[in-house]
C-alpha cells in the first residue's frame, strides 16, 4: 500500500513545479479543499479515478504520484510508442493485419509453453 503522506508530498511538489495553486488543482479535479490535508495526516488516499484526474491535471502518471517511478513523464513514452504502432498498423492491408494477428498469437502461445528439454 502506498503512503498517503508521500503521495500528498508528491502532488504538492508537482503542482509547485508547474506553479499551480493546490486549491485550484483540488477544485478543478472535483476534490474538497481539505483532501490534501487529510492525505498529509495519513488517513486518506484518493480513489483511483481521482488520482487519475490529478495526474492528468498535472500532466504526469499515476505511477509517479504513487512513487512507483521517479519520471513524471513515463506515461508519455508509452503513449508515443502506442501511437507509432497504431499508425503502422493502420497502413497494413486487412490481410496483413490478419497475418500479423496470427503471428502475435503464435508468439504468445510459445511464451505459455516452456521449450522442450533436450536429451542431456
Amino acid at each position: 500500500m502506498h503512503n498517503s503522506q508521500e503521495v500528498a508530498a508528491t502532488i504538492k511538489e508537482a503542482a509547485k513545479n508547474i506553479k499551480i495553486p493546490i486549491g485550484q488543482l483540488l477544485t478543478e479535479c472535483g476534490l474538497s479543499k481539505n483532501a490534501l490535508s487529510s492525505m498529509q495526516s495519513g488517513g486518506y488516499l484518493p480513489r483511483t479515478e481521482n488520482l487519475a484526474k490529478i495526474a492528468d491535471y498535472l500532466d504526469c502518471s499515476v505511477d509517479y504520484l504513487l512513487g512507483r517511478t521517479d519520471n513524471p513523464q513515463a506515461h508519455i513514452k508509452a503513449t508515443v510508442v502506442n501511437n507509432k504502432l497504431i499508425t503502422l498498423l493502420a497502413q497494413l492491408t486487412e490481410e496483413q493485419q490478419v497475418m500479423l494477428e496470427a503471428q502475435i498469437k503464435g508468439l504468445l502461445e510459445q511464451k505459455k509453453d516452456p521449450p522442450p528439454k533436450g536429451d542431456g
